[in-house]
């Protein structure tokens, strides 16, 4: 992966008493570089420069970053095998 290349992570509320998403997306979204794709009660799906996302993430307690990564679903339409003449 080339360098300033964005990244997709998962941030996680590990703490109960952290701040609630809608605040931690709010100041996510204030960084340069980091755009929140997808808010849920207790994590955030979140794109950019993988240096900015985790700098922004130290700053707010209670709150932890993960890799996200992606798996092709096969084809499992069934197919008709051809004979060899």
């Amino acid at each position: 992966m080339e360098h300033g290349e964005p990244m997709r992570k998962i941030l996680r509320r590990i703490d109960d008493d952290a701040p609630p998403a809608r605040e931690a997306a709010k100041r996510l979204q204030a960084e340069d570089g980091v755009t929140v794709l997808d808010e849920q009660p207790s994590s955030l799906l979140v794109e950019g420069d993988a240096e900015a996302i985790e700098a922004a993430v130290e700053s707010i307690e209670g709150w932890s970053v993960y890799g996200s990564t992606s798996i092709k679903v096969p084809d499992a339409r069934p197919r008709v095998l051809r004979k060899k003449k």
